[in-house]
């Protein structure tokens, strides 16, 4: 009998906690919700190509990465970013026509 070394395994973090097959909440959150989606559109007339594009969407939402970091930790503080950046509207004081020839002034 020949003996052969024993195997090694590694496993994840045995203290992480997963909420859906020892997936974490920003990862389960968009599978469910594409699953959902999915579900709803096969009774509808959408059917399966409806209900596939949500899945697809879900799903690199789930586990897709972007510059290196998941997606679902970079998408709300981009989204926190974009709107923080838009332009709000500033106060001009000009005049205003009114549609019977008046100028207001402000």
């Amino acid at each position: 009998m020949t003996d052969t070394p024993a195997r090694t395994y590694r496993f994840g973090v045995a203290a992480a906690p997963g909420v859906l097959l020892g997936l974490p909440l920003r990862q389960a959150v968009p599978v469910i919700g594409g699953i959902v989606w999915l579900a709803a559109c096969l009774q509808t007339p959408l059917s399966v190509p409806g209900g596939l594009v949500g899945l697809v969407i879900a799903v690199v939402v789930a586990f897709g990465r972007w510059r290196g970091a998941p997606i679902a930790d970079t998408f709300v503080p981009a989204w926190v970013h974009v709107d923080a950046t838009q332009q709000q509207p500033q106060l001009t004081f000009g005049s205003i026509e009114t549609n019977d020839g008046q100028v207001w002034f402000t």
